[in-house]
């Protein structure tokens, strides 16, 4: 039975670095769930006024940060319908991913 998947990315509040917040994600399959951090950094003024990096444009920090994001987004569907295809059964567990950018 296919179970659906969602990836949430979201500032954690008690993670700083250089006044910047760190970036975690938030993945549900079905009712279970499991954060990650993706070792990256943002001040909440700049994710707002980049509409959560959508229109990231000017700034090369931001412009890659966005880039990187959507790389984890899209790793981990690909690795959700190889699963799938696999008819492995998923279970959410805290996970250690590497850096997809390098791939």
């Amino acid at each position: 039975m296919m179970k659906k998947l969602s990836v949430i990315f979201y500032l954690k509040g008690d993670k700083f670095r250089n006044g910047e917040n760190a970036i975690y994600a938030k993945i549900k399959v079905g009712n279970a769930a499991t954060t990650m951090s993706t070792g990256k950094y943002i001040t909440k003024e700049r994710l707002e006024t980049t509409n959560r990096l959508m229109t990231a444009k000017k700034v090369d920090k931001e412009v890659s940060l966005k880039n990187y994001i959507n790389n984890i987004e899209g790793e981990i569907e690909r690795l959700y319908i190889n699963l799938l295809k696999d008819d492995s059964i998923l279970e959410v567990k805290p996970l250690h991913l590497c850096d997809v950018s390098k791939k």
